[in-house]
């Protein structure tokens, strides 16, 4: 847990270094600060890679992704299906990075040849995301969840609770499309 936590602290102090500030000409107008009313497309996560952000103010924003696979192998098809929605809550927008205390939920269902397992986890992350330019970030993601999941074939649901990137923090990035360009 502590190298999630560490490879956090990297990005946020590499972000306050002098490689990712921009030239004097650029100082005036800061970057990855105001998103507000943009969409931002990319990879959420490994198990949600297709994500989107949309942030109604400068504090306050949404994450949805979702992800989706299917797979011929013993002993049949498996198909899983994981849905995600965090609340982006921004605690420090800054020059060039946001952070963001993001509480969120994911659904998946693993059918396994007509057998469905379902598992519902709630968690809260750490989201730190550094502009690199005025529509492309970068992020990295660390925090805690709790998870139940109905497992078919047995009787008793299984209750996990533990980090959400395991040894290192989970890494992605958004696009942010130009404000009003998605008809929102």
């Amino acid at each position: 847990m502590w190298k999630g936590w560490m490879a956090l602290s990297l990005t946020a102090v590499l972000a306050g270094s002098p490689f990712a500030r921009a030239g004097a000409a650029d100082q005036a107008t800061p970057r990855g600060v105001d998103v507000t009313g943009r969409l931002g497309l990319g990879l959420s996560s490994s198990e949600a890679p297709l994500g989107v952000r949309y942030f109604w103010n400068r504090r306050s924003g949404m994450e949805a992704a979702v992800g989706f696979r299917s797979i011929d192998g013993p002993p049949g098809r498996r198909t899983d299906i994981v849905l995600d929605g965090a609340y982006l809550h921004a605690l420090a927008p800054g020059e060039h990075v946001n952070f963001f205390l993001s509480p969120g939920v994911r659904f998946r269902s693993v059918d396994l040849g007509g057998e469905v397992t379902t598992t519902v986890r709630l968690g809260a992350a750490l989201d730190v995301e550094v502009f690199l330019t005025d529509r492309f970030a970068v992020g990295a993601r660390s925090g805690l969840f709790f998870e139940t999941a109905s497992p078919a074939g047995s009787a008793a649901d299984r209750v996990d609770f533990g980090t959400t990137t395991g040894k290192w923090a989970a890494a992605g990035f958004h696009f942010y499309l130009d404000k009003g360009s998605a008809g929102l």
